[in-house]
């Protein structure tokens, strides 16, 4: 029984060192309101038919395909890798949320373990691309969004249902301090849709409007956001 005691404190050792990191998905605006620690199962809708956003719009769905998250050790210029960089989700995913799970505060895991060492970075990446029909062989739930990258269902200011779907292509590049390990375990995605159909001077743009295409293709990258969050507050944490 003693001969194994070295053995046993080994593996315990080499698990309390470990760290099994979950990425969720977080809907709504930042900075949130504290009491929005919410999971998207427990929120429903507001019986309207949709979330009602900025612009008068009503999003009933939204269904986006993430792919190539990955942390890099250091800041890059948007091109190659950093060396280390640590691919945890290579994908593609599909992030597929009724209203509720945009509703503000509201979070939706998307990564359940990943394992990786204590160690800190300074950058997350993530690639929008469209679905094509060899993902979704390796992955039929991707189906719905073949040929496309993201889709967004809803409501205009006047009530006419819209489909607003888009093929863009783009790299996130994410800079904030990702220090994981023992007690840091979590990454959000923040994804905040009052931004979808702003204009920069305040105005707001039709989902039905052709003309709005790329400004809105625009908006839902930007909304897009990544920042470690280990107490799922939806701020980023502090690095003490």
């Amino acid at each position: 029984m003693r001969a194994r005691l070295p053995a046993l404190v080994a593996i315990s050792i080499s698990a309390a060192c470990s760290n099994d990191m979950s990425v969720h998905v977080r809907g709504g605006d930042r900075p949130p309101n504290p009491e929005e620690l919410v999971l998207s199962n427990d929120v429903t809708g507001d019986g309207d038919g949709g979330l009602p956003v900025n612009g008068g719009v009503r999003v009933e769905r939204f269904q986006i395909a993430l792919r190539s998250m990955r942390l890099q050790e250091a800041p890059t210029d948007g091109g190659a890798d950093a060396p280390g960089a640590e691919y945890f989700g290579p994908g593609p995913y599909l992030v597929d949320l009724q209203a509720p799970g945009l509703t503000g505060g509201a979070l939706t895991e998307l990564i359940s373990k990943y394992i990786i060492g204590p160690k800190s970075y300074y950058e997350m990446d993530l690639n929008l691309q469209p679905v094509s029909a060899s993902d979704v062989v390796l992955t039929p739930a991707l189906a719905p969004l073949q040929g496309w990258t993201f889709r967004i269902a809803g409501s205009n200011a006047q009530g006419i249902p819209f489909t607003f779907e888009s093929t863009m292509s783009r790299e996130l590049i994410r800079p904030s301090v990702y220090r994981l390990g023992t007690n840091h375990n979590n990454l959000d995605v923040n994804i905040a849709p009052n931004k979808w159909f702003e204009l920069p001077d305040g105005g707001t743009l039709d989902p039905a409007d052709p003309a709005a295409h790329q400004q809105i293709e625009e908006n839902v990258a930007a909304s897009i956001d990544a920042y470690e969050d280990d107490n799922k507050d939806g701020e980023p944490d502090p690095l003490g």
